[in-house]
């Protein structure tokens, strides 16, 4: 069908191989996400998501969608509380240092 014959509210032609698209490369990055949280990994850059696809999500990929937005919370969650952890150390260690001596080298005698 040619581009004139389409309704003019129809989609394009692809654009739902576009949306399954993004939907991959969203689980994807969640998935890295996940794993990084798991294996207590450094986290590695992940490229920012912007849309390619203008329009509407397909009614049929909600379910999908809303599952991958669930687990963009999840992580999103464990991330806050691990920063807050962190935090918590940051300033634990600074506090332990500011009431410790100054950097005095200390030498054990193993032979003794």
């Amino acid at each position: 069908m040619l581009d004139a014959e389409r309704d003019p509210g129809s989609p394009p032609p692809g654009f739902h191989a576009q949306w399954v698209a993004e939907l991959d490369r969203l689980e994807v990055d969640v998935a890295v996400a996940e794993a990084m949280l798991t294996a207590d990994a450094e986290p590695a850059s992940l490229d920012g998501w912007a849309p390619a696809v203008r329009g509407p999500l397909p009614a049929d990929l909600e379910p999908r969608a809303r599952l991958v937005l669930e687990r963009q919370l999840a992580v999103a969650h464990l991330l806050a509380e691990r920063l807050t952890v962190t935090g918590r150390h940051r300033r634990l260690t600074q506090r332990i240092r500011d009431n410790s001596f100054p950097d005095i080298p200390v030498y054990v005698d193993l032979n003794a």
